[in-house]
């Protein structure tokens, strides 16, 4: 993956908007073995990579990967259970651990993604929230779930995060959220490849929500995250 990122360049830059700021180049840069390499040594300090290695069963042919700790010479195949032993060109891999296993499979590096885009157009105070549920006076279940809190430069601003396309009632439940929290911006982020594949409808919601949010001092706004 190094070695291919290393050689490769996108073709084209890529162009997105972040709110009111149209944001260009934002490609992938060549990645040296020994920028890889301390990566992954900090990856590995602070414990969101695990450290091991991916071995083949020789008899039955299935194929497990090993933390460091739980490595020995002679192996057990967790599958046929015949005895198989470390190759002497054996290598490392890495895994991620539990919690980022999950952040992952529930959509959490997103919501990071987005906070991280908001932050870095803030030149002065940032703080922010984890996602929240809100609940309605009276009631017992969550009325909506907010992905995005934070103050930024002094608005108060919240958003939604999606990952794949989305549809109108979308940026509606947007705008009625904003419309009861009142912040001053309301962000819906969306990943860049399916935006520009809708950018028509994209655009007609968002200044139909702009119309509906702006008496009420909010700036409804779309940021496109990049994807790799």
């Amino acid at each position: 993956m190094r070695s291919r990122l290393q050689k490769e360049a996108p073709h084209d830059p890529l162009v997105y908007p972040q709110g009111n700021t149209v944001v260009q180049p934002h490609g992938l840069a060549p990645l040296s073995h020994n920028e890889m390499c301390r990566g992954l040594d900090d990856l590995l300090a602070i414990g969101v990579l695990r450290l091991g290695v991916q071995t083949t069963c020789p008899t039955c042919r299935l194929t497990t990967w090993c933390h460091v700790n739980e490595l020995q010479q002679d192996l057990t195949c967790v599958g046929c259970g015949a005895k198989h032993f470390l190759g002497a060109t054996e290598q490392w891999s890495y895994a991620l651990n539990t919690l980022a296993q999950t952040s992952v499979s529930q959509g959490v590096l997103g919501v990071l993604y987005a906070l991280a885009a908001v932050a870095s157009h803030s030149h002065g105070f940032f703080v922010f929230s984890p996602s929240l549920e809100l609940f309605r006076h009276g009631t017992d279940g969550p009325w909506r779930e907010v992905d995005v809190l934070c103050v930024a430069d002094g608005d108060f601003v919240i958003g939604e995060v999606k990952e794949g396309y989305v549809q109108r009632d979308a940026f509606e439940g947007l705008a009625s959220l904003a419309e009861v929290l009142l912040p001053q911006r309301a962000i819906m982020f969306l990943p860049l490849e399916h935006a520009g594949k809708q950018a028509d409808e994209l655009n007609s919601w968002l200044a139909e929500i702009s119309t509906r949010l702006s008496p009420k001092g909010v700036s409804a706004e779309i940021f496109t995250l990049p994807e790799y």
